[in-house]
């Protein structure tokens, strides 16, 4: 994916947490976690822009949430990763 068109969909993530958190709207985040699987689900599975984007949302979510800083990062950078490896392994899209 070229750099811009993931600027782009970072910018659109950041953008849904800061109106989660200024109207709190708790079904946002659930729309925001299917968004990123949606994403991970049908992008190609030699490209790693889903899990650079999942980085960003797990590192947006941190910085948004009151737990400790690292912790979403690196539960959606890791199941981004479990994810893409069992598309990898065990899924075969026919062409």
């Amino acid at each position: 994916m070229r750099p811009i068109k993931l600027f782009l969909v970072t910018l659109f993530f950041f953008i849904l947490f800061v109106i989660q958190t200024t109207i709190f709207f708790p079904v946002l985040l659930i729309i925001i976690i299917a968004l990123l699987f949606l994403w991970l689900f049908f992008e190609k599975p030699e490209q790693p822009d889903g899990i650079i984007l999942s980085g960003f949302v797990g590192f947006f979510w941190d910085l948004f949430s009151s737990g400790p800083l690292g912790l979403y990062f690196s539960i959606f950078l890791l199941s981004a990763i479990l994810l893409k490896l069992f598309l990898n392994k065990y899924v075969q899209i026919s062409k």
